[in-house]
């Protein structure tokens, strides 16, 4: 059953899932809000020096977000391919993922997640191109005006 609960079309792809792999001190490199977005994250070449330092690493960094993440971090694998370690366990944890996500409240989060984030950045794309956006960072700067209201003033909330 798709997430609004119709039969799924034969073939028909998989719910949207997605899985990040990095190897070991490459995922500081990532972009900002990458690891927001994760479902799964695969530290692979495992048997390679700070493999394991890399996973606590992360999963340190995805408990402590701030409140950032609303919710439960992704899980961190590793996995080392030439010898197959850990590959099984990555299987299952997609396997598991795909069928959490086939649920209609997953989906339905899911989605809210993106509209979030896509109204993020247009709002934030909107409010650096208004022509008072130099003033009201000046007038933040200076205290002049709190952040709060100087960005309802950028989404026209405010006067």
């Amino acid at each position: 059953m798709s997430p609004a609960g119709w039969p799924e079309p034969p073939g028909s792809p998989p719910p949207h899932s997605t899985q990040l792999a990095t190897t070991p001190f490459w995922w500081r490199r990532w972009e900002p809000g990458l690891l927001e977005v994760a479902d799964l994250i695969v530290v692979n070449k495992g048997d390679r020096p700070g493999a394991e330092l890399a996973a606590r690493q992360l999963r340190a960094m995805l408990s402590s977000v701030g409140g950032r993440i609303t919710r439960q971090p992704p899980a961190i694998l590793t996995t080392t391919a030439l010898s197959g370690e850990g590959v099984d366990a990555l299987a299952d944890a997609i396997d598991a993922h795909r069928a959490t996500a086939r649920r209609p409240e997953q989906a339905t989060q899911r989605a809210r997640n993106q509209l979030r984030r896509a109204a993020a950045e247009i709002g934030v794309r909107a409010a650096t191109a208004h022509p008072d956006w130099d003033k009201l960072v000046d007038a933040v700067a200076e205290r002049r005006v709190d952040p709060v209201s100087a960005a309802e003033r950028l989404v026209g909330l405010r006067p």
